[in-house]
């Protein structure tokens, strides 16, 4: 990528100081913070023991374990352990990381506008200050779901190239968002790819057999991932996950503001940020930005659940939080403004307003944790992570944390574990009950297995490697060259 060095200076100190405030505060472990925090550290201890994909996480739940990278993309994850292993603490590690990924967004955002935007540094700014891109961070503690905004750039410039016959960059932008953030890469399949897709190709439909390549590609180099999370979904606790209001999407839409749920701070500060891209989504769209203008605006109606049912759309109920979609209107706020031809001034009122909840975010951000710092070396964990079973429902799971004082060097049940008594293999299953790893003999040890998903997926994988290393190959002279037309 082309960029001078007083641009890409301005995308690194702009991503400086919108992580100050994190810097000058107290430890955060509100919302996913905590989270973020007793995955990371179990993660980044793996690691350092040579285990180069933890899947299972020894710690949580007070000692019991949890499957989480069994079902959760690692690569954020991955992130923090390079922090990690360079000497920074956990907790330091994750803030890092959410500086890189401010940082990351304005570089991928300069690099999808620098070919044709007429101010692509005011739009790489803006993509990195909009509101839900702060909140997300401040409010939210969302790690994988903010590393995986940044990539949406990348993933709509890998379109572009793909509808030219260019392939490499698409499949690697469309992997590495599957493998940080599952809910935004399927909004992004949806909303982004499949509609620009269509918008390039109207002509040329044959051209979206182009397309279809890398996102193949793309859903290839993932499988080591996705398969053994889609194929031992049976094996953790999700059925209590979707009784709750809070997840369920119908909850967070704006017709139903008083109904249970959602945190009525979250509800309200969502509600802000929508209420605020109003002003530059009515700019673009009366200006030559119409277009993009109506895209951000449709975004925006079905991030606020104005359209009865329509989340509740196999597939679309999955998502959990509609308002996932407002970085897709974001970006194509900021990739519209970038584009503008009209005096400063005019540019200047339609963005200003929009920073101004931002500020408010980094000004004033919540800190009502769900767990406490002196509870974080238990390694609490989510429930959605226990083996299926009826129990109290509480986030994190204090039953599982009560469980692991009555049962101090037990694990719970998942079917990768592998016992062997006195040489020989036995058999395991849950304890009803407590769901822990059941079985009889006496001198045994217990070990890790390798699924048939996690060979399967591994296999995919690395076929998917060969034939994007084949392509590269192939257009070695063009997958890099400059896109010439929009």
């Amino acid at each position: 990528m082309n960029i001078s060095a007083k641009h890409a200076a301005a995308i690194v100190a702009l991503a400086v100081a919108l992580t100050v405030p994190a810097l000058l505060s107290p430890q955060m472990t509100h919302d996913s913070f905590w989270i973020d925090w007793v995955w990371a550290d179990q993660f980044t201890a793996e690691l350092a023991k040579g285990n180069f994909y933890p899947r299972w996480l020894p710690l949580s739940h007070g000692g019991l374990g949890s499957p989480v990278f069994y079902y959760y993309p690692p690569l954020a994850f991955y992130a923090c352990a390079l922090f990690g292993l360079a000497g920074l603490s956990t907790y330091w590690s994750i803030v890092a990381v959410f500086c890189c990924a401010f940082a990351l967004a304005g570089f991928t955002m300069y690099a999808w506008l620098r070919e044709t935007a007429k101010s692509p540094l005011l739009g790489a700014l803006l993509f990195m200050a909009m509101p839900y891109h702060v909140l997300d961070f401040y409010g939210r503690g969302a790690l994988a779901e903010f590393t995986a905004i940044a990539l949406i750039p990348l993933v709509a410039l890998g379109v572009k190239r793909a509808a030219e016959g260019r392939f490499v960059l698409g499949a690697i932008a469309y992997a590495a968002m599957i493998l940080t953030h599952v809910p935004l890469a399927l909004l992004a399949s949806i909303f982004l790819i499949a509609p620009y897709a269509v918008w390039l190709c109207w002509k040329e439909p044959r051209k979206l057999l182009r397309v279809a390549i890398p996102v193949t590609l793309g859903i290839l180099l993932s499988a080591i991932f996705l398969l053994p999370a889609v194929l031992l979904e049976p094996y953790r606790d999700t059925a209590n996950l979707w009784r709750l209001a809070t997840f369920n999407p119908e909850s967070w839409s704006l017709w139903a503001w008083g109904a249970p749920g959602p945190n009525p701070d979250m509800r309200s500060a969502v509600a802000a940020v929508m209420l605020i891209l109003i002003m530059p989504i009515v700019v673009l769209l009366f200006t030559t930005e119409r277009v993009r203008g109506a895209y951000a605006a449709i975004m925006l109606v079905l991030a606020a659940g104005l359209i009865p049912g329509f989340w509740t759309l196999p597939v679309l109920h999955t998502v959990q939080f509609p308002f996932r979609l407002l970085p897709l209107a974001e970006f194509a706020i900021a990739t519209g403004v970038a584009h503008l031809v009209l005096p400063r001034v005019l540019i200047a009122a339609a963005v200003v307003p929009v920073l101004v909840p931002s500020a408010l975010f980094l000004a004033v951000h919540p800190n009502r944790p769900e767990v406490t710092t002196a509870e974080l070396p238990a390694h609490p964990d989510v429930p959605e992570m226990l083996p299926p079973g009826e129990r109290p429902y509480t986030w994190p799971s204090r039953w599982a944390l009560e469980l692991s004082k009555q049962h101090t060097g037990r694990l719970f049940y998942f079917p990768t574990w592998e016992v062997e008594c006195t040489g020989q293999k036995v058999e395991t299953a849950p304890e009803p009950g407590t769901q822990l790893l059941g079985y009889k003999g006496q001198d045994c040890e217990l070990r890790l297995s390798t699924s048939l998903a996690e060979r399967l997926g591994a296999i995919l994988s690395l076929a998917g490697l060969f034939i994007l290393a084949g392509i590269a190959w192939a257009q070695r002279r063009t997958w890099m060259t400059p896109t010439l037309s929009e």
